[in-house]
């Protein structure tokens, strides 16, 4: 779409005669969008909990894995009479 073309499609959009809302309508839309954003806020603070345990797990395991494949190692060398 051309620049040109955008103050004719907004002045069309202006001149169109819209049927008037019913009593309430935008009350209810609003509740509802707040309930909508209530039930939703719940999943991020869990995700980030999830995020978070899921980080502490992996630190954990890498943190076991080093100890762990270096005692091995200690334990190789020694059998193997280099050490």
């Amino acid at each position: 779409m051309k620049r040109s073309e955008a103050p004719d499609i907004e002045r069309l959009l202006k001149s169109v005669k819209l049927k008037p809302a019913r009593l309430g309508l935008r009350e209810k839309v609003l509740k509802r969008a707040g309930q909508y954003r209530e039930e939703a806020a719940w999943t991020t603070p869990l995700l980030r909990w999830c995020l978070g345990g899921c980080a502490a797990v992996l630190l954990i395991v890498f943190v076991a894995d080093g100890r762990i494949s270096g005692a091995q190692r200690d334990r190789l060398t020694a059998l193997a009479g280099r050490g």
